[in-house]
Order: structure tokens, then C-alpha cells, then sequence
């Protein structure tokens, strides 16, 4: 099983320290949504993997999750990435929250799947994930 798309990627703390132009631009027409990282999600049997690039510096981001280093798997807005950072206030996508462990470190990161006009795949990508971790 070798699943792959686009995707948009902000760690916790990029979420809650966004700044004011970081939602101003989320909330324009034909913008992307709130986001630090944009790149490529795949997943295969061993790993979900992400690898992107900063959208203000460029600096590269890959990162790796095993099944083992997964905590939780979430579809929706939370108290961090509230309704408020959708331009649609939840109505037509919500964003995926992924939390796991790394080097015995925890991690928040919220993805947007395969984006387009206002849509996304994050609920087949929970479906997925889900099968996969069994």
C-alpha cells in the first residue's frame, strides 16, 4: 500500500504563534490555507513521511513517523487550530491532527491533504491511517 499526495504542513507552535499576515493571507481568496510547510505526504508500510519546504525561507523539512511513534490521530479543529483559522469556518474541510513521539519527544502537527478550492482529502487520509495503524 503505497499512498501519496500534496500537503500542507504546520507544527503546533506554528499555529499558535501565527501571526496576524499569516491569517490574513489564509483568510483571502484563492490563498492557501494556514500553513508553514508545503510538500509531499506519502505513506507506505513502514512509515508516513512528509518532506516540504518552509514557505517563507525555503529551508527543507522531512520528516518521518513510524506506526510505533504514533499517539493519536484527529479530524477536526481544537483549541489551537480553532474554526477561526478556516476561511470557510469548517464547512467544506477540517484539519488533520497527527500527534507522536520521536527520540522521546512529543509533537503536534496539523496537515491539510491534497487542497484544492476549498477542499481536501484530510477525511480519506484518517481512514487510511487508521487501516494502516490496525
Amino acid at each position: 500500500m503505497i499512498k501519496d499526495a500534496p500537503a500542507f504542513l504546520s507544527f503546533l507552535d506554528d499555529v499558535r504563534n501565527r501571526s496576524l499576515s499569516d491569517w490574513l493571507e489564509a483568510h483571502t481568496s484563492l490563498m492557501q490555507p494556514l500553513h508553514r510547510y508545503k510538500g509531499h505526504l506519502s505513506l507506505d508500510r513502514e512509515k508516513l513521511s512528509f518532506f516540504g519546504n518552509e514557505k517563507k525561507t525555503g529551508n527543507e523539512l522531512r520528516i518521518n513517523i513510524y506506526r510505533y511513534e504514533i499517539l493519536q490521530l484527529y479530524l477536526g479543529f481544537d483549541d489551537a487550530f480553532t474554526i477561526m483559522e478556516s476561511r470557510n469556518l469548517g464547512l467544506l474541510w477540517k484539519p488533520f491532527r497527527i500527534i507522536f513521539t520521536k527520540e522521546s519527544q512529543e509533537y503536534q502537527i496539523y496537515l491539510i491533504i491534497n487542497y484544492s478550492i476549498g477542499r481536501c482529502d484530510n477525511e480519506m487520509w484518517m481512514e487510511i491511517l487508521k487501516e494502516w495503524l490496525g
